[in-house]
C-alpha cells in the first residue's frame, strides 16, 4: 500500500470557487512540491459552515491518528500482558477476551484504524 501524505496536515484557508466556497487541506511542503494538496472540499452540497467543520475534523483526526493508535495499543498491551486494566468488568464473563468491554472496544478501534476487520 502506498503511504499517505506526511503529517501534519493543515487547513489551507477558505477561498471563492465559482459561485461558492472551497478549501484545501495541505500537507508539509517540500522544495520540489511547494503546494502539497491532500484534498479539496467545496460547499456545493454541504454549505460553507459544514465544509469548514469537515475540513477541521479531517485535519484533527488525521493529525491525532498515530497518537490515538499508540494510546490504544498501550491500553491493549497492558491488559494482554497479564496486567489488570481499569476497564469496567462485565460480571457475567471471566473470559479475558470479553471480560473488559472497554478493552474490547479498544481492540475494535485499533483494527478499524489499521484497516483490518474487527
Amino acid at each position: 500500500m502506498t503511504a499517505h501524505t506526511p503529517l501534519p496536515w493543515k487547513r489551507g484557508g477558505v477561498f471563492r470557487a465559482g459561485t461558492g466556497w472551497a478549501e484545501y487541506i495541505i500537507g508539509p511542503c517540500t522544495s520540489h512540491d511547494p503546494t502539497r494538496i491532500v484534498c479539496g472540499l467545496e460547499d456545493a452540497r454541504m454549505g460553507k459552515e459544514m465544509m469548514e467543520a469537515t475540513a477541521e475534523f479531517i485535519v484533527c483526526a488525521c493529525n491525532a491518528h498515530a497518537d490515538l493508535v499508540a494510546a490504544l495499543e498501550g491500553i491493549h498491551n497492558f491488559w494482554v500482558n497479564g496486567q489488570r486494566c481499569w476497564c469496567p468488568v462485565e460480571p457475567e464473563s471471566d473470559d479475558p477476551v470479553s471480560a473488559h468491554a472497554t478493552c474490547h472496544d479498544a481492540r475494535a478501534a485499533l483494527a478499524k484504524a489499521r484497516g483490518e476487520t474487527a
